[in-house]
């Protein structure tokens, strides 16, 4: 029978058998983003590509010891709290252009540092750390309200960062009232300026 390891927090723990370890996935005690080997497979790979879809056993199993953890990703700068509240600085008239360069230059040293972990081998690429940070740059200070929104999806869902689970819907509403309120006081503007040329 194979042998199991699994690493948490940066330790190895084993060996176990599958029954074993099986048990501890589906009791919460191994998560779906940990890490597993089985002699005779050639890596670490994640519990959940194993074990949600019941891989069968390699069939060349030898005794060999596991190869090494990969490396940990070393801590990001999390911004987090800032980038979530601070959209509605953007709206703020003169002071908007200050909030959306901060805003811009957060999100972009977020995306570089993550970047560069992707590039050291210390996590893994996701659709967060696909973007790329000109064009990200570019679009932020063009237009953050749009772009806003899909970066703090994409960030919540690297799961890099600490959780935020208001802010993508804070950056559409404060975008939605913002414009509302614009409209709305145009459409007013040229509403009494028609009365008063009526008279």
């Amino acid at each position: 029978m194979n042998r199991w390891y699994y690493a948490q927090f940066g330790n190895r723990l084993g060996p176990v058998d599958r029954q074993t370890i099986e048990e501890l996935y589906r009791s919460g005690g191994l998560k779906p983003e940990d890490l597993v080997w089985e002699e005779g497979m050639p890596d670490w790979v994640r519990a959940d590509s194993v074990f949600q879809q019941q891989a069968p056993a390699p069939a060349d199993a030898s005794a060999t010891p596991p190869p090494a953890i990969p490396t940990p990703g070393l801590p990001l700068p999390d911004y987090g709290d800032f980038l979530c509240w601070g959209i509605a600085l953007a709206w703020l008239g003169r002071c908007g252009i200050i909030g959306t360069l901060v805003l811009m230059v957060l999100h972009l040293i977020e995306l570089t540092s993550a970047r560069k972990q992707v590039t050291e081998g210390r996590i893994q690429p996701n659709d967060y750390t696909n973007n790329h940070p000109v064009f990200i740059g570019l679009g932020l200070f063009c237009c953050i309200p749009i772009l806003h929104p899909f970066m703090m999806y994409w960030r919540n869902k690297s799961k890099l960062f600490k959780p935020q689970p208001h802010a993508v819907w804070f950056s559409i509403v404060t975008m939605l009232l913002c414009w509302g309120a614009i409209f709305g006081i145009t459409f007013l503007a040229a509403f009494i300026d028609a009365m008063e040329k009526g008279q």
